[in-house]
């Protein structure tokens, strides 16, 4: 490898340009990046999205607390739909426990960001009273 990127690890660059919503948004930067950094940035977001999908993988075959730690970690990188189903997770306490505050957490984030599933969960639980 060469460049001021060699060395570095896939998991340093994905907590310095998780940010990101595009490539193009590393064209923005100052500094000038090297191709391969926008390599490294596609396969973090890759696996981002790879995580959420592992996470339904788990989900359909009834493992909750693998499908909760693959949302729990998508919800952290900002997938809101993660966010929405980590929830819910946290709120019927399946692969995880029961955590109303955790729960509703999870699905105002999720809000915020327009998933509308999560208005609509948050909408039955205050329904609830609980």
């Amino acid at each position: 490898q060469t460049g001021s990127y060699a060395g570095t690890s896939m998991s340093d660059l994905f907590n310095k340009y998780s940010s990101f919503n595009s490539t193009s948004e590393v064209d923005d930067l100052e500094s000038p990046m090297s191709a391969g950094l926008h390599k490294d940035i596609s396969l973090i977001k890759l696996n981002r999205s790879s995580g959420y999908s592992l996470g339904w993988n788990n989900y359909s075959n009834k493992n909750y607390y693998k499908a909760a730690n693959y949302w729990r970690r998508s919800a952290l990188d900002g997938n809101a739909s993660a966010q929405s189903n980590i929830g819910y997770l946290y709120y019927i306490g399946l692969g995880t426990d029961e955590d109303i505050a955790i729960a509703k957490h999870w699905t105002n984030l999720a809000v915020k960001a327009g998933n509308k599933q999560a208005r609509i969960n948050l909408d039955i639980w205050n329904d609830d009273n609980r």
